[in-house]
């Protein structure tokens, strides 16, 4: 077995874990497409051992769920100065939330209906760079662990038609029974949906 070989297959292996975590990606293994050149993969210490068959196929698993969705900054959201109002942002905040749940098949307004309800408990945001009116604005909603109790937590994004950073921000929410008045677990229809993104 040639050691420079398998440097260098380490080295590819590092690059794209590299890369990933630079587009925000989070990697939790690296699946193996083409092992027929691995002797050897222990994916809790991230060692590969190979051969010098050449190439490597590897395909990311990522553990997060996200979403998109483009708003338009309309006049009446913006201050005198026309900027995007700072108090807006939270808004555009909901709006991701609220369409990322929609794109795993289930709605706000079907949680609610079924009892649940999705109260913000806290929310955090960072004002890097102004929003003007009529910028398209990407909003990213991401979520990058599993809920395991009462609390779901989704980090927002915010980016002009320039793919520039305008803004990001945590809000955490608790799932919480209606009629109870109390704080529940996830519902399982949620749980059974984000759970394919946490394998």
């Amino acid at each position: 077995m040639c050691h420079n070989h398998i440097e260098h297959r380490l080295a590819v292996l590092h690059n794209i874990t590299t890369v990933n975590r630079r587009y925000g990606a989070y990697t939790k293994v690296l699946r193996i497409e083409s092992f027929a050149n691995v002797v050897k993969y222990i994916p809790e210490e991230g060692i590969l051992v190979l051969d010098n068959t050449f190439p490597l196929t590897l395909t990311p698993h990522f553990t997060m769920y996200e979403s998109t969705i483009e708003i338009r900054v309309r006049y009446g959201e913006t201050d005198q100065m026309g900027y995007l109002y700072y108090g807006n942002y939270p808004l555009y905040y909901e709006v991701g939330r609220t369409d990322a749940i929609r794109q795993l098949g289930l709605t706000y307004k079907a949680l609610e209906e079924s009892g649940v309800a999705l109260p913000v408990a806290e929310c955090n945001l960072q004002y890097l760079r102004p929003a003007f009116y009529d910028d398209l604005i990407t909003v990213k909603t991401i979520i990058k662990e599993m809920p395991q109790s009462s609390v779901i937590q989704f980090h927002s994004e915010l980016y002009n038609q320039h793919n520039k950073l305008l803004n990001k921000g945590l809000t955490t929410l608790v799932f919480y029974d209606i009629k109870e008045r109390k704080k529940v677990a996830i519902p399982e229809a949620l749980r059974e949906r984000l759970a394919p993104y946490f394998e």
